[in-house]
């Protein structure tokens, strides 16, 4: 501060200094953020007023606040230095002075991008490359794309029978006669598969169902393998599915001999088992109620002793299982017949006893089988009634 004898002439206050009193001695500096242009000021003026993003050279007797340059901001009050500016960060920028505040600084644009911080704008990525929002580089567009403006934001694909192999291209190149590009974005070119190429002209020649033509066949039609089929047109051949094999020229695929078509399947059919890579009929003492592959169910857990009748479907159910010649079935078993029983019938039960001529039982339910007295009294038979077996 400045002192000033009463006893002497008044003077004015010099520049950066004030005084707001009548009578007063004294000259007060102006605090940082303030300034004062002129001599005997009477007021204190607050730099424009005195907020962020301005800052003022470290002096007591600044007589002015200079605003932070585009590109950077200022957040805090009374700075006193450009260095107190901050700048935006990469790929943002900021093209106006004295902003406040660090939100200020805008993002660029898809297609645009800020190198360094403190850009007072965003510049754009050339042809061949692509940004996006708030980049701080642009980037080549990778092989099989190209951009062939300024500020793309991406890159688009190459259209069919077009490619490019180098990254940042600006367009795509066409194929060559006889060759084409297999997919959008393909980095090269190539004969079409499934198709016979003709390097003189850009005709292509269809293979037909049960051939294939690819890279491995230098894109000539090749004829599929003996357990291949291939629709038309193909670049490849396929193995066709289990226990089906080629049919109609290798276009199509069938089942197997012995095996059937189940829910778009082939399998063994009811009465029938795999064994081995065929379909065989369930053999005479088991049976099998259900279409598949499995084994066929033993009659024997289900009545010791029983047979079943083979046949070309094989037997289906556990009611095809019964007891053989020289057996019956009593219970859950198959006993042998005793003497005087037709031994030669099958299927027979202790009710069905067939009983030979000449022999007799007292009921249905009797096994016990007897010879009669007078043989020619006894008519044989399974008859269950009353005097049946009698003549």
């Amino acid at each position: 501060m400045k002192s000033y004898s009463t006893s002497t002439p008044c003077n004015d206050c010099p520049r950066g200094t004030y005084s707001d009193k009548k009578f007063y001695h004294i000259c007060t500096d102006c605090g940082k953020g303030t300034y004062n242009p002129s001599t005997a000021s009477a007021n204190r003026q607050v730099s424009p007023p005195r907020r962020p993003s301005f800052f003022i050279a470290n002096t007591s007797h600044s007589t002015d606040c200079t605003e932070c340059p585009i590109g950077k901001y200022q957040e805090r009050l009374a700075a006193v230095a450009l260095a107190d500016c901050t700048n935006c960060t990469k790929g943002k920028y900021q093209s106006k002075t004295g902003e406040v505040s660090r939100y200020n600084c805008l993002n660029c644009d898809a297609g645009l991008y800020a190198a360094n911080s403190g850009a007072p704008k965003c510049d754009e990525c050339e042809p061949g490359f692509y940004s996006p929002q708030m980049a701080s580089m642009c980037t080549k567009c990778p092989p099989g794309q190209f951009s062939s403006v300024p500020k793309a934001a991406n890159c688009a694909n190459c259209p069919a029978a077009k490619f490019t192999e180098k990254p940042n291209s600006i367009k795509c190149t066409p194929c060559d006669k006889g060759k084409v590009a297999q997919t959008e974005s393909s980095v090269t070119c190539e004969a079409k598969m499934g198709y016979t190429n003709n390097s003189e002209s850009t005709d292509f020649f269809p293979c037909a169902a049960g051939q294939y033509s690819n890279p491995g066949t230098n894109y000539v039609c090749t004829r599929c393998d003996a357990d291949q089929v291939s629709n038309e047109t193909a670049g490849y051949c396929e193995q066709c599915p289990q226990y089906q094999e080629p049919a109609n020229e290798q276009t199509t695929c069938e089942c197997k001999p012995t095996f059937v078509l189940r829910n778009g399947a082939c399998t063994c059919a009811a009465g029938h088992m795999l064994v081995g890579e065929a379909c065989t009929p369930c053999p005479a003492d088991q049976y099998k109620s259900s279409d598949g592959i499995s084994a066929c169910s033993v009659c024997d857990r289900n009545i010791t002793g029983s047979i079943t009748r083979p046949g070309v479907n094989g037997s289906l159910a556990h009611s095809s299982c019964y007891c053989g010649a020289g057996f019956f079935q009593e219970g859950s078993s198959c006993s042998r017949v005793s003497d005087g029983v037709d031994g030669s019938r099958t299927h027979q039960t202790l009710v069905s006893l067939y009983l030979e001529p000449g022999n007799w039982r007292v009921d249905s339910s009797s096994n016990d089988v007897r010879e009669c007295q007078v043989e020619l009294a006894c008519a044989g038979g399974n008859s269950s009634e009353d005097n049946a077996y009698c003549r």
